[in-house]
Protein backbone atom coordinates (compact mmCIF):
# COMPACT_ATOMS: atom_id res chain seq x y z
CA UNK A 1 0.00 0.00 0.00
CA UNK A 2 1.24 3.47 -0.76
CA UNK A 3 1.17 6.09 1.55
CA UNK A 4 -0.32 9.66 0.27
CA UNK A 5 -0.15 13.44 1.29
CA UNK A 6 -2.30 15.74 0.07
CA UNK A 7 -1.38 19.47 -0.50
CA UNK A 8 -4.78 21.12 0.16
CA UNK A 9 -8.15 20.46 1.85
CA UNK A 10 -11.01 21.69 -0.53
CA UNK A 11 -13.91 20.27 0.97
CA UNK A 12 -15.06 19.31 -2.85
CA UNK A 13 -12.37 16.60 -2.46
CA UNK A 14 -13.85 14.87 0.63
CA UNK A 15 -15.58 12.02 -1.61
CA UNK A 16 -12.48 11.65 -3.72
CA UNK A 17 -10.35 11.39 -0.14
CA UNK A 18 -13.52 8.72 1.09
CA UNK A 19 -12.25 6.63 -1.96
CA UNK A 20 -9.14 6.79 -1.98
CA UNK A 21 -9.30 5.44 1.84
CA UNK A 22 -11.54 2.60 0.65
CA UNK A 23 -9.18 1.19 -1.36
CA UNK A 24 -6.66 -0.87 -1.11
CA UNK A 25 -3.94 0.84 -3.23
CA UNK A 26 -3.44 3.72 -1.32
CA UNK A 27 -3.66 5.38 1.90
CA UNK A 28 -3.78 8.75 3.36
CA UNK A 29 -1.47 9.43 5.73
CA UNK A 30 -1.53 13.18 6.25
CA UNK A 31 -3.57 16.08 4.93
CA UNK A 32 -1.43 19.62 5.04
CA UNK A 33 -3.75 22.66 4.78
CA UNK A 34 -2.58 26.73 5.80
CA UNK A 35 -5.68 26.77 7.18
CA UNK A 36 -7.77 24.32 8.59
CA UNK A 37 -11.67 24.54 9.61
CA UNK A 38 -14.17 22.59 11.25
CA UNK A 39 -14.92 20.87 8.45
CA UNK A 40 -11.62 19.54 7.48
CA UNK A 41 -10.95 18.34 11.16
CA UNK A 42 -14.10 16.88 11.63
CA UNK A 43 -13.22 15.48 7.69
CA UNK A 44 -9.87 13.66 9.31
CA UNK A 45 -10.93 13.21 12.42
CA UNK A 46 -13.92 10.25 10.92
CA UNK A 47 -11.16 8.85 8.59
CA UNK A 48 -8.33 8.31 10.38
CA UNK A 49 -6.05 10.95 8.87
CA UNK A 50 -3.84 13.13 9.87
CA UNK A 51 -4.35 16.87 9.12
CA UNK A 52 -1.62 20.04 9.95
CA UNK A 53 -0.57 23.12 9.23
CA UNK A 54 3.10 22.99 9.96
CA UNK A 55 4.98 22.51 6.74
CA UNK A 56 8.04 20.60 8.69
CA UNK A 57 5.72 17.77 9.36
CA UNK A 58 5.12 16.91 5.70
CA UNK A 59 8.29 15.29 5.76
CA UNK A 60 8.19 13.40 9.26
CA UNK A 61 9.64 9.86 8.51
CA UNK A 62 6.42 8.09 10.54
CA UNK A 63 4.14 9.08 7.84
CA UNK A 64 6.12 7.62 5.58
CA UNK A 65 4.51 9.24 2.65
CA UNK A 66 5.64 8.33 -0.64
CA UNK A 67 3.24 10.28 -3.06
CA UNK A 68 2.48 14.16 -2.27
CA UNK A 69 -0.79 15.12 -4.21
CA UNK A 70 -1.34 18.44 -5.08
CA UNK A 71 -5.11 19.99 -4.83
CA UNK A 72 -3.75 23.78 -5.09
CA UNK A 73 -3.17 23.68 -8.85
CA UNK A 74 0.26 24.37 -8.03
CA UNK A 75 0.14 27.18 -5.09
CA UNK A 76 3.15 28.77 -4.13
CA UNK A 77 3.68 26.42 -1.22
CA UNK A 78 3.88 23.54 -3.23
CA UNK A 79 7.09 25.33 -5.14
CA UNK A 80 8.26 25.25 -1.34
CA UNK A 81 7.89 21.29 -1.27
CA UNK A 82 9.26 20.91 -4.21
CA UNK A 83 12.40 22.70 -3.49
CA UNK A 84 12.68 20.69 0.17
CA UNK A 85 11.39 17.31 -0.29
CA UNK A 86 13.58 13.91 -0.28
CA UNK A 87 14.13 12.10 -3.48
CA UNK A 88 12.15 9.51 -2.16
CA UNK A 89 9.16 11.29 -2.59
CA UNK A 90 7.05 12.39 -5.91
CA UNK A 91 4.76 15.24 -6.13
CA UNK A 92 1.58 14.48 -8.47
CA UNK A 93 -1.65 16.91 -9.15
CA UNK A 94 -4.71 15.58 -8.01
CA UNK A 95 -6.07 15.03 -11.97
CA UNK A 96 -3.14 12.23 -12.43
CA UNK A 97 -3.88 10.72 -9.09
CA UNK A 98 -7.43 10.62 -10.16
CA UNK A 99 -6.50 8.86 -13.60
CA UNK A 100 -3.77 6.64 -12.07
CA UNK A 101 -7.13 5.00 -9.42
CA UNK A 102 -8.83 4.82 -12.05
CA UNK A 103 -6.48 2.86 -14.44
CA UNK A 104 -5.99 0.51 -11.70
CA UNK A 105 -9.59 -0.16 -10.14
CA UNK A 106 -9.88 -1.15 -14.37
CA UNK A 107 -7.17 -3.39 -13.72
CA UNK A 108 -8.93 -4.85 -10.62
CA UNK A 109 -11.97 -5.12 -11.86
CA UNK A 110 -10.73 -7.40 -15.41
CA UNK A 111 -8.64 -9.48 -12.74
CA UNK A 112 -12.08 -10.06 -10.84
CA UNK A 113 -14.01 -11.02 -13.87
CA UNK A 114 -11.06 -13.24 -15.33
CA UNK A 115 -11.11 -14.89 -11.68
CA UNK A 116 -14.71 -15.51 -11.83
CA UNK A 117 -14.82 -16.69 -15.50
CA UNK A 118 -12.77 -19.35 -14.30
CA UNK A 119 -14.93 -20.19 -11.55
CA UNK A 120 -18.30 -20.38 -13.80
CA UNK A 121 -15.99 -22.71 -15.93
CA UNK A 122 -14.43 -24.94 -13.22
CA UNK A 123 -17.94 -25.42 -12.16
CA UNK A 124 -19.89 -25.36 -15.21
CA UNK A 125 -17.62 -28.98 -15.66
CA UNK A 126 -18.51 -30.06 -12.45
CA UNK A 127 -22.14 -29.20 -13.13
CA UNK A 128 -21.81 -31.08 -16.65
CA UNK A 129 -21.04 -34.43 -14.96
CA UNK A 130 -23.58 -33.93 -12.17
CA UNK A 131 -26.18 -33.85 -14.45
CA UNK A 132 -24.84 -36.39 -16.95
CA UNK A 133 -25.04 -38.90 -13.78
CA UNK A 134 -28.34 -37.86 -12.99
CA UNK A 135 -29.81 -37.69 -16.07
CA UNK A 136 -29.08 -41.14 -15.87
CA UNK A 137 -30.53 -42.07 -12.71
CA UNK A 138 -33.92 -39.96 -13.79
CA UNK A 139 -34.35 -42.62 -16.99
CA UNK A 140 -33.92 -45.22 -14.55
CA UNK A 141 -36.67 -43.98 -12.36
CA UNK A 142 -38.86 -43.34 -15.52
CA UNK A 143 -38.43 -46.37 -16.80
CA UNK A 144 -39.05 -48.51 -13.85
CA UNK A 145 -42.24 -46.09 -13.46
CA UNK A 146 -43.70 -47.22 -16.81
CA UNK A 147 -43.22 -50.37 -15.90
CA UNK A 148 -44.81 -50.79 -12.91
CA UNK A 149 -48.00 -48.91 -14.84
CA UNK A 150 -47.82 -51.28 -17.53
CA UNK A 151 -48.60 -53.94 -14.56
CA UNK A 152 -50.47 -51.89 -12.25
CA UNK A 153 -53.97 -51.73 -11.42
CA UNK A 154 -55.87 -48.43 -12.59
CA UNK A 155 -56.00 -46.54 -8.63
CA UNK A 156 -52.43 -47.22 -7.99
CA UNK A 157 -51.39 -45.73 -12.11
CA UNK A 158 -52.24 -42.03 -11.12
CA UNK A 159 -49.57 -42.26 -8.24
CA UNK A 160 -47.50 -43.54 -11.15
CA UNK A 161 -48.20 -41.25 -13.12
CA UNK A 162 -46.85 -38.62 -10.24
CA UNK A 163 -43.67 -40.04 -10.20
CA UNK A 164 -43.18 -39.74 -14.08
CA UNK A 165 -44.20 -36.36 -14.13
CA UNK A 166 -41.99 -35.27 -11.79
CA UNK A 167 -39.40 -37.09 -13.36
CA UNK A 168 -40.16 -34.45 -16.25
CA UNK A 169 -39.30 -31.26 -13.75
CA UNK A 170 -36.66 -32.79 -12.75
CA UNK A 171 -35.27 -33.25 -16.10
CA UNK A 172 -36.09 -29.46 -17.12
CA UNK A 173 -34.31 -28.32 -14.09
CA UNK A 174 -31.65 -29.98 -15.13
CA UNK A 175 -31.18 -28.58 -18.64
CA UNK A 176 -31.09 -25.08 -17.03
CA UNK A 177 -28.47 -26.70 -14.96
CA UNK A 178 -26.33 -27.77 -17.86
CA UNK A 179 -26.79 -24.59 -19.56
CA UNK A 180 -25.41 -22.88 -16.98
CA UNK A 181 -21.84 -24.01 -18.66
CA UNK A 182 -22.52 -22.37 -22.16
CA UNK A 183 -19.43 -19.99 -21.16
CA UNK A 184 -21.47 -16.45 -22.69
CA UNK A 185 -21.73 -18.51 -26.28
CA UNK A 186 -25.55 -18.40 -27.73
CA UNK A 187 -26.78 -21.94 -27.85
CA UNK A 188 -30.25 -22.21 -28.69
CA UNK A 189 -33.15 -24.78 -28.55
CA UNK A 190 -36.47 -25.43 -28.77
CA UNK A 191 -38.01 -24.52 -25.27
CA UNK A 192 -41.25 -23.72 -23.33
CA UNK A 193 -40.06 -20.65 -21.71
CA UNK A 194 -42.52 -21.29 -18.33
CA UNK A 195 -40.27 -23.18 -16.19
CA UNK A 196 -37.52 -20.77 -16.66
CA UNK A 197 -39.89 -17.46 -16.24
CA UNK A 198 -41.02 -19.33 -13.02
CA UNK A 199 -37.47 -20.29 -11.86
CA UNK A 200 -36.19 -16.99 -12.33
CA UNK A 201 -39.26 -15.53 -10.53
CA UNK A 202 -38.59 -17.87 -7.73
CA UNK A 203 -35.01 -16.82 -7.69
CA UNK A 204 -35.74 -13.12 -7.90
CA UNK A 205 -37.85 -13.38 -4.64
CA UNK A 206 -35.10 -14.07 -2.53
CA UNK A 207 -32.80 -11.84 -4.03
CA UNK A 208 -35.21 -8.72 -3.65
CA UNK A 209 -35.89 -6.75 -0.64
CA UNK A 210 -39.00 -7.23 1.43
CA UNK A 211 -40.42 -4.19 0.60
CA UNK A 212 -40.58 -5.48 -3.31
CA UNK A 213 -43.78 -7.43 -4.18
CA UNK A 214 -43.05 -9.56 -7.33
CA UNK A 215 -45.28 -12.18 -9.02
CA UNK A 216 -46.56 -13.92 -12.27
CA UNK A 217 -49.96 -12.31 -12.89
CA UNK A 218 -50.50 -13.99 -16.32
CA UNK A 219 -49.13 -17.18 -17.90
CA UNK A 220 -51.09 -18.79 -21.36
CA UNK A 221 -51.75 -22.30 -20.27
CA UNK A 222 -50.85 -23.15 -24.42
CA UNK A 223 -47.93 -21.39 -24.18
CA UNK A 224 -46.21 -21.16 -27.80
CA UNK A 225 -41.96 -22.54 -27.78
CA UNK A 226 -39.44 -20.54 -28.67
CA UNK A 227 -35.36 -21.11 -29.99
CA UNK A 228 -33.80 -19.94 -27.36
CA UNK A 229 -30.77 -19.54 -24.99
CA UNK A 230 -32.00 -20.34 -21.48
CA UNK A 231 -28.49 -19.12 -19.87
CA UNK A 232 -28.90 -15.52 -21.31
CA UNK A 233 -32.86 -15.20 -21.54
CA UNK A 234 -32.36 -16.00 -18.19
CA UNK A 235 -29.63 -13.03 -17.36
CA UNK A 236 -31.50 -10.34 -19.62
CA UNK A 237 -34.77 -11.05 -17.95
CA UNK A 238 -32.97 -10.82 -14.45
CA UNK A 239 -31.56 -7.44 -15.57
CA UNK A 240 -34.91 -5.87 -16.26
CA UNK A 241 -36.10 -7.29 -13.12
CA UNK A 242 -33.30 -5.50 -11.24
CA UNK A 243 -34.13 -2.17 -13.17
CA UNK A 244 -37.62 -2.30 -12.26
CA UNK A 245 -35.61 -2.54 -8.63
CA UNK A 246 -33.85 0.14 -8.17
CA UNK A 247 -36.88 2.58 -9.76
CA UNK A 248 -38.43 1.64 -6.60
CA UNK A 249 -35.93 3.04 -3.61
CA UNK A 250 -39.30 3.00 -1.61
CA UNK A 251 -41.04 -0.39 -2.42
CA UNK A 252 -43.62 -1.28 -4.73
CA UNK A 253 -44.47 -4.42 -7.55
CA UNK A 254 -43.62 -5.99 -9.96
CA UNK A 255 -46.22 -8.10 -12.00
CA UNK A 256 -44.86 -10.28 -14.88
CA UNK A 257 -46.95 -11.77 -17.52
CA UNK A 258 -46.29 -14.54 -20.51
CA UNK A 259 -48.18 -15.24 -22.82
CA UNK A 260 -48.74 -15.68 -26.56
CA UNK A 261 -49.24 -12.57 -28.57
CA UNK A 262 -50.06 -12.05 -32.58
CA UNK A 263 -48.83 -8.90 -34.01
CA UNK A 264 -50.32 -7.79 -37.01
CA UNK A 265 -50.48 -5.30 -39.73
CA UNK A 266 -51.70 -2.53 -38.10
CA UNK A 267 -49.67 -2.60 -34.83
CA UNK A 268 -46.39 -2.60 -37.24
CA UNK A 269 -47.12 0.27 -38.40
CA UNK A 270 -47.16 2.16 -35.45
CA UNK A 271 -43.77 0.37 -35.23
CA UNK A 272 -42.05 -0.34 -38.41
CA UNK A 273 -38.85 -1.84 -37.15
CA UNK A 274 -41.28 -5.06 -36.13
CA UNK A 275 -42.56 -7.70 -38.24
CA UNK A 276 -46.03 -9.34 -38.16
CA UNK A 277 -46.29 -12.45 -36.51
CA UNK A 278 -47.00 -14.66 -34.14
CA UNK A 279 -44.69 -14.27 -30.74
CA UNK A 280 -44.54 -14.26 -27.22
CA UNK A 281 -44.15 -11.67 -24.80
CA UNK A 282 -42.38 -11.50 -21.73
CA UNK A 283 -43.89 -8.22 -19.55
CA UNK A 284 -42.20 -6.91 -16.58
CA UNK A 285 -43.92 -3.61 -15.20
CA UNK A 286 -43.29 -1.74 -11.98
CA UNK A 287 -45.19 0.97 -9.99
CA UNK A 288 -41.82 2.70 -9.93
CA UNK A 289 -40.81 6.01 -10.98
CA UNK A 290 -40.94 5.94 -14.40
CA UNK A 291 -38.62 7.35 -17.06
CA UNK A 292 -38.99 11.16 -18.45
CA UNK A 293 -40.11 10.98 -22.05
CA UNK A 294 -36.70 12.94 -22.90
CA UNK A 295 -34.73 9.99 -21.90
CA UNK A 296 -36.82 7.55 -23.74
CA UNK A 297 -34.77 7.09 -26.84
CA UNK A 298 -31.86 6.59 -24.70
CA UNK A 299 -32.42 3.54 -22.63
CA UNK A 300 -30.86 1.40 -24.68
CA UNK A 301 -27.43 3.02 -24.36
CA UNK A 302 -24.48 1.24 -23.11
CA UNK A 303 -24.25 2.71 -19.21
CA UNK A 304 -26.84 5.08 -19.89
CA UNK A 305 -28.88 5.55 -16.34
CA UNK A 306 -31.66 7.85 -15.08
CA UNK A 307 -29.85 7.19 -11.79
CA UNK A 308 -27.15 9.74 -10.41
CA UNK A 309 -24.79 7.10 -11.26
CA UNK A 310 -24.99 4.65 -14.13
CA UNK A 311 -23.25 1.06 -12.45
CA UNK A 312 -23.38 -1.10 -15.73
CA UNK A 313 -24.78 -1.68 -19.43
CA UNK A 314 -28.53 -1.58 -18.25
CA UNK A 315 -30.84 -2.09 -20.38
CA UNK A 316 -28.40 -2.23 -23.57
CA UNK A 317 -27.27 -5.98 -22.32
CA UNK A 318 -31.25 -7.07 -22.74
CA UNK A 319 -31.58 -5.39 -25.56
CA UNK A 320 -28.85 -6.96 -27.36
CA UNK A 321 -29.62 -10.74 -25.77
CA UNK A 322 -33.31 -10.10 -27.86
CA UNK A 323 -32.14 -9.30 -30.99
CA UNK A 324 -29.81 -12.09 -30.99
CA UNK A 325 -33.11 -14.16 -30.59
CA UNK A 326 -34.48 -12.02 -33.78
CA UNK A 327 -36.92 -10.47 -31.15
CA UNK A 328 -37.95 -7.00 -29.90
CA UNK A 329 -37.67 -5.15 -27.01
CA UNK A 330 -40.37 -2.08 -25.85
CA UNK A 331 -40.88 0.59 -23.30
CA UNK A 332 -43.60 2.38 -21.96
CA UNK A 333 -43.44 4.80 -19.26
CA UNK A 334 -44.50 7.38 -17.38
CA UNK A 335 -42.76 9.29 -14.21
CA UNK A 336 -44.48 8.56 -11.08
CA UNK A 337 -46.82 5.28 -12.22
CA UNK A 338 -43.74 3.22 -13.45
CA UNK A 339 -42.45 1.37 -16.36
CA UNK A 340 -43.29 -1.54 -18.20
CA UNK A 341 -40.81 -3.73 -20.75
CA UNK A 342 -42.18 -5.94 -22.99
CA UNK A 343 -39.90 -8.67 -24.71
CA UNK A 344 -40.99 -10.45 -28.21
CA UNK A 345 -39.71 -13.54 -28.57
CA UNK A 346 -40.43 -15.42 -32.27
CA UNK A 347 -42.88 -18.65 -31.81
CA UNK A 348 -42.75 -21.86 -32.71
CA UNK A 349 -46.13 -23.63 -32.01
CA UNK A 350 -46.08 -26.42 -29.94
CA UNK A 351 -45.88 -30.23 -30.98
CA UNK A 352 -47.82 -32.64 -30.07
CA UNK A 353 -47.23 -33.15 -26.31
CA UNK A 354 -44.44 -35.64 -25.64
CA UNK A 355 -47.29 -37.70 -22.87
CA UNK A 356 -49.82 -37.55 -25.69
CA UNK A 357 -47.68 -40.04 -27.81
CA UNK A 358 -46.70 -41.82 -24.78
CA UNK A 359 -49.87 -42.49 -24.37
CA UNK A 360 -50.25 -44.22 -28.28
CA UNK A 361 -50.23 -47.65 -28.47
CA UNK A 362 -46.66 -49.11 -27.79
CA UNK A 363 -45.06 -51.30 -30.32
CA UNK A 364 -42.78 -53.63 -30.67
CA UNK A 365 -41.10 -56.61 -33.43
CA UNK A 366 -40.49 -59.99 -32.37
CA UNK A 367 -38.59 -60.75 -35.38
CA UNK A 368 -35.92 -58.06 -34.64
CA UNK A 369 -32.84 -58.23 -32.62
CA UNK A 370 -31.24 -54.60 -30.59
CA UNK A 371 -28.22 -54.98 -28.65
CA UNK A 372 -27.92 -52.25 -26.44
CA UNK A 373 -24.38 -50.87 -25.10
CA UNK A 374 -24.59 -49.14 -21.60
CA UNK A 375 -22.39 -49.02 -18.44
CA UNK A 376 -25.19 -48.15 -15.86
CA UNK A 377 -26.63 -51.92 -15.05
CA UNK A 378 -29.91 -50.69 -13.55
CA UNK A 379 -30.46 -48.50 -16.91
CA UNK A 380 -29.63 -51.59 -19.29
CA UNK A 381 -31.99 -53.42 -17.28
CA UNK A 382 -34.97 -51.62 -17.56
CA UNK A 383 -34.19 -51.17 -21.10
CA UNK A 384 -33.92 -54.48 -22.11
CA UNK A 385 -37.15 -55.70 -20.03
CA UNK A 386 -39.06 -53.19 -21.27
CA UNK A 387 -38.30 -54.26 -24.89
CA UNK A 388 -38.16 -57.55 -24.67
CA UNK A 389 -41.81 -57.14 -23.20
CA UNK A 390 -42.64 -55.92 -26.53
CA UNK A 391 -40.96 -58.63 -28.23
CA UNK A 392 -37.85 -58.29 -29.31
CA UNK A 393 -34.87 -60.31 -29.07
CA UNK A 394 -32.37 -57.69 -26.80
CA UNK A 395 -28.47 -58.50 -26.17
CA UNK A 396 -26.70 -56.48 -23.64
CA UNK A 397 -22.99 -55.06 -23.65
CA UNK A 398 -21.36 -53.23 -20.23
CA UNK A 399 -18.60 -51.84 -22.77
CA UNK A 400 -16.88 -52.05 -25.96
CA UNK A 401 -15.07 -54.71 -25.66
CA UNK A 402 -18.00 -56.87 -24.82
CA UNK A 403 -20.34 -55.29 -27.50
CA UNK A 404 -17.31 -55.78 -30.17
CA UNK A 405 -17.53 -59.57 -29.57
CA UNK A 406 -20.95 -59.76 -29.28
CA UNK A 407 -20.94 -58.10 -33.14
CA UNK A 408 -18.31 -60.41 -34.31
CA UNK A 409 -20.54 -63.77 -32.99
CA UNK A 410 -23.75 -62.36 -33.63
CA UNK A 411 -23.42 -59.42 -36.42
CA UNK A 412 -25.64 -60.97 -39.37
CA UNK A 413 -28.32 -61.08 -36.62
CA UNK A 414 -28.76 -57.86 -34.80
CA UNK A 415 -30.99 -55.06 -36.87
CA UNK A 416 -30.00 -52.16 -34.54
CA UNK A 417 -27.53 -51.23 -32.02
CA UNK A 418 -28.20 -48.36 -29.22
CA UNK A 419 -25.24 -47.24 -27.30
CA UNK A 420 -24.17 -44.52 -24.65
CA UNK A 421 -21.83 -41.81 -25.93
CA UNK A 422 -18.97 -42.62 -23.34
CA UNK A 423 -17.94 -46.14 -22.00
CA UNK A 424 -15.94 -47.55 -19.55
CA UNK A 425 -12.62 -48.71 -21.96
CA UNK A 426 -14.12 -46.71 -25.49
CA UNK A 427 -16.74 -44.40 -27.12
CA UNK A 428 -20.25 -45.85 -28.53
CA UNK A 429 -19.53 -44.19 -31.60
CA UNK A 430 -16.11 -46.43 -31.91
CA UNK A 431 -18.61 -49.16 -31.61
CA UNK A 432 -20.99 -48.29 -34.41
CA UNK A 433 -18.13 -47.68 -36.58
CA UNK A 434 -16.75 -51.21 -36.43
CA UNK A 435 -20.33 -52.35 -36.07
CA UNK A 436 -20.80 -50.37 -39.95
CA UNK A 437 -17.51 -51.15 -41.44
CA UNK A 438 -18.89 -54.86 -41.56
CA UNK A 439 -22.65 -54.37 -41.87
CA UNK A 440 -23.25 -50.65 -43.41
CA UNK A 441 -27.14 -51.01 -43.32
CA UNK A 442 -27.01 -51.60 -39.49
CA UNK A 443 -29.36 -49.36 -37.61
CA UNK A 444 -28.03 -46.98 -34.34
CA UNK A 445 -29.41 -44.99 -31.96
CA UNK A 446 -26.99 -42.59 -29.68
CA UNK A 447 -28.58 -42.42 -25.78
CA UNK A 448 -26.88 -39.62 -24.03
CA UNK A 449 -27.15 -37.74 -21.18
CA UNK A 450 -24.78 -35.15 -22.15
CA UNK A 451 -25.49 -31.64 -24.46
CA UNK A 452 -26.86 -31.40 -27.63
CA UNK A 453 -24.47 -29.56 -28.52
CA UNK A 454 -21.16 -31.70 -26.98
CA UNK A 455 -18.57 -31.47 -29.45
CA UNK A 456 -17.85 -35.53 -28.95
CA UNK A 457 -21.56 -35.86 -30.54
CA UNK A 458 -21.43 -36.76 -34.24
CA UNK A 459 -24.45 -37.36 -35.98
CA UNK A 460 -22.55 -38.34 -39.44
CA UNK A 461 -22.54 -42.25 -37.49
CA UNK A 462 -26.08 -42.51 -35.77
CA UNK A 463 -29.07 -42.61 -37.25
CA UNK A 464 -30.92 -41.08 -34.12
CA UNK A 465 -29.67 -39.36 -31.62
CA UNK A 466 -31.70 -39.42 -27.96
CA UNK A 467 -31.34 -37.05 -25.00
CA UNK A 468 -31.50 -38.55 -21.56
CA UNK A 469 -33.84 -38.87 -19.35
CA UNK A 470 -36.49 -40.23 -22.34
CA UNK A 471 -39.33 -42.10 -21.27
CA UNK A 472 -38.94 -45.48 -22.59
CA UNK A 473 -42.75 -45.56 -24.28
CA UNK A 474 -41.15 -43.03 -26.37
CA UNK A 475 -37.79 -44.64 -27.33
CA UNK A 476 -39.87 -47.63 -27.83
CA UNK A 477 -42.08 -46.19 -30.40
CA UNK A 478 -38.67 -44.30 -31.75
CA UNK A 479 -37.10 -47.53 -32.20
CA UNK A 480 -40.10 -48.99 -33.83
CA UNK A 481 -40.08 -46.30 -36.30
CA UNK A 482 -36.51 -46.66 -37.02
CA UNK A 483 -36.84 -50.40 -37.63
CA UNK A 484 -39.83 -49.91 -40.13
CA UNK A 485 -38.33 -47.10 -42.08
CA UNK A 486 -40.45 -44.50 -40.48
CA UNK A 487 -38.14 -41.93 -38.84
CA UNK A 488 -36.56 -39.47 -40.34
CA UNK A 489 -33.04 -39.99 -39.22
CA UNK A 490 -30.35 -37.17 -38.28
Amino acid sequence: MINLGFIGADPTYFSFFQEIQETDIFHISLIFSEKIDYQLKDFADENGIYVTDRFEEIFLSKYKIRLLVDTTDGSPVVHRILDTKPKAMSVIDVNTLRLLTESINQRFQLEKRLLLLQKYETIGTLVSGICHELNNILMIIMGYAQLASSKASSNISSYISGIIDSCRRASNLIQQLSSFKSNGKIEKRKVNLIPLVKETIKFAKQALPENIRISLDNLSPDLYEVEADLVSLRHALLNVITNSQEAMPEGGEIHVSLYNVKLDEQFCKEYPFMEPGEYICISVRDTGIGIPQEFLNRIFEPFFSTKDLGRGLGLSYTYGIVKQHNGYILVESEPNKGTEVKIYLPAIKRDTDPRETEELEVKGSRDKTILIVEDEKDLIQVISEFLENLGYRVLKAHNAKDAINILEKEGNRIDLIMTDLILPDSFGSQVIYMAKKKRNDIKSILITGYEQKDKMISNELFDIVIYKPVSINMLANTIYKLLNHNYETA
